[in-house]
């Protein structure tokens, strides 16, 4: 049994819902990359996201052919700009597919490494997205250790990689040059580049097929987990032009809106079998395209991601449970891609979550499994009642549930009935007498705190004369009292501003699933060797032995 474990657990989960405000922690991940513009130009296109956004990743570090990095397109005022609206920022490194200056710069490890720590101090960044392609199997130790490396002299940093997508387990040419296994074991995430399935000078086809993009996530998880996978998603595609030899070119999902509604005789074909969208279009005048580039007068065919087919790509993420999305890049989507993420990753189970302060850590806790909703519905603003506390608790532990034990007289017709038995047999809860649960009642800040007052180890050393709260008092709360003045003099909670505790206030659902996806963030591997059998928590009639009150 790992006691300091179960003891860490106890004393971040009341801290969290004993000081608990309606400030989200923003549990979602939407990342998406920015190039060929200025902080200006960014910034404008952040405006248009909507706040979906949590990390932004600008071309800004260049690798050169002589081993050394270019810096560009970087200020303090910029990052501190996104800082303050809650984005992280980590730049790429990029070799921008010139296999010479990516060799060099695995040939001169130490040299690059440094210069990236120093930037991310002078600059206050967040981490560093490495994206160094087209070298070979040669270098894939060398690629490993540059990673690791680069996590050694950035050991707080947010270190991610971007990788190839391989549907066909590759382990020659580019894509031999990524041990997704050393990568992940050394880095916050892995980013699936899962597009250019067609690209340039190729026949016509998707950019990014169903089979090939669920095949690179197969892929993927044969050498690390869910949460280790980012999927890269295109916000673009690719055209060929009739009787011209060569095609793939380049073309924001942008411009291929602007020239369907431009040119309303062409003719869009959304292919079941690929989950992609083939446009013929023919153009009878010049067309600017985003990035500069000109479309002369002629007959087109496009391949490329509309919002159906971004949704497929979504519903892939949630059933495999990967971490979340990024996108290149940012300014060529369609616009309604960024509610599209807000939809399909944070509102895709629940319809009454839109806009809730506590929105994604909702979504968190249901990706986990931990707070499953009712018929499409989280009822985040209701009070949390004690049957839903149990049955948290025991999936949050991973307790056994296939010998529940003893039920309450209340809760054998009741939904959560095994929860509840599975809880009560590991000491998690007791009842409130005469062998009653009260399964639907709602669960009080002081029931928490002697609840996990009694599954935890804290020190009795302390003085219980001094009482911090104005509104607690033993004589109104005999039961209680000696839990919550322990576990504030443990240093476990700290109450509200105003001195107050609040002992009779219920928790919300909400709140519940803020305060577990916080826990969560602490890294803690719930369940893991934790025998909660050993504990003494409640005599058996349900009563605490020393207050001899009623739970």
């Amino acid at each position: 049994m790992d006691m300091k474990k179960w003891i860490r657990f106890c004393s971040l989960f009341l801290a969290a819902v004993l000081t608990l405000s309606g400030t989200a922690f923003g549990n979602s991940y939407v990342m998406t990359y920015s190039f060929g513009g200025t902080p200006l130009i960014y910034q404008n296109n952040l405006d248009k996201t909507g706040g979906v956004v949590d990390t932004l990743s600008p071309s800004c570090f260049d690798l050169e052919t002589d081993g050394t990095v270019t810096i560009h397109t970087l200020t303090t005022e910029f990052v501190q700009n996104l800082h303050s609206r809650d984005i992280r920022v980590t730049p790429f490194l990029s070799n921008h597919w010139v296999r010479d200056a990516g060799i060099a710069c695995l040939q001169n490890i130490d040299a690059v490494t440094t210069t990236l720590a120093q930037a991310v101090t002078d600059y206050d960044l967040d981490g560093i997205n490495v994206d160094i392609q087209n070298v070979t199997e040669a270098y894939r130790d060398a690629y490993t250790q540059f990673v690791q490396v680069l996590r050694q002299k950035l050991p707080n940093s947010i270190i991610t990689v971007a990788v190839a997508a391989n549907p066909n387990g590759w382990t020659t040419g580019w894509h031999g040059s990524y041990d997704y296994a050393a990568l992940a074991a050394n880095s916050d995430y892995l980013m699936i580049m899962a597009y250019d399935e067609s690209y340039y000078a190729s026949d016509p086809g998707p950019v990014a097929s169903a089979a090939f993009t669920e095949g690179s996530i197969q892929y993927a998880l044969r050498y690390t987990t869910p949460g280790k996978i980012v999927l890269g998603v295109p916000l673009f595609g690719r055209y060929w032009q009739d009787d011209v030899s060569i095609g793939g070119y380049g073309i924001a999902a942008c411009d291929v809106e602007s020239l369907m509604a431009l040119y309303p005789d062409h003719t869009a074909t959304y292919h079941t079998d690929s989950q992609s969208v083939e446009v013929r279009v023919t153009l009878t005048a010049d067309y600017k395209l985003w990035g500069g580039n000109t479309l002369s007068p002629g007959t087109y065919t496009i391949w490329y991601e509309n919002l159906d087919s971004l949704r497929y790509k979504m519903d892939l993420i949630n059933s495999y449970g990967l971490k979340g999305i990024g996108s290149w890049a940012l300014g060529q989507e369609d616009t309604g891609f960024w509610e599209l993420c807000r939809v399909a990753l944070n509102d895709l189970i629940f319809s009454d979550i839109t806009g809730h302060w506590a929105e994604s850590q909702i979504i968190s806790v249901y990706e986990r499994g931990w707070m499953l909703g009712y018929s499409g519905l989280f009822r985040p603003d209701e009070d949390l009642t004690r049957a839903e506390a149990a049955t948290v608790l025991v999936k949050m532990l991973q307790l056994d549930s296939s010998a529940p034990g003893e039920d309450f007289s209340d809760t054998k017709n009741h939904w959560a009935r095994n929860a509840i038995a599975v809880a009560r047999a590991n000491g998690l809860v007791a009842g409130i007498g005469n062998n009653q649960y009260g399964p639907d009642l709602s669960l009080s800040r002081e029931e928490l705190a002697v609840m996990l007052d009694n599954a935890a180890i804290l020190s009795n050393a302390i003085d219980y004369s001094y009482n911090p709260f104005s509104d607690l008092t033993l004589a109104d709360h005999p039961w209680s009292y000696y839990s919550i003045i322990k576990l504030y003099a443990n240093g476990v909670i700290s109450g509200y501003p105003d001195g107050t505790f609040r002992p009779l206030k219920s928790i919300t659902r909400a709140e519940f699933a803020a305060m577990a996806n916080q826990i969560a963030g602490y890294g803690m591997v719930l369940g893991n060797g934790i025998d909660t059998r050993n504990f003494s928590f409640y005599s058996a009639d349900g009563y605490n032995e020393q207050a001899q009150s009623p739970r």
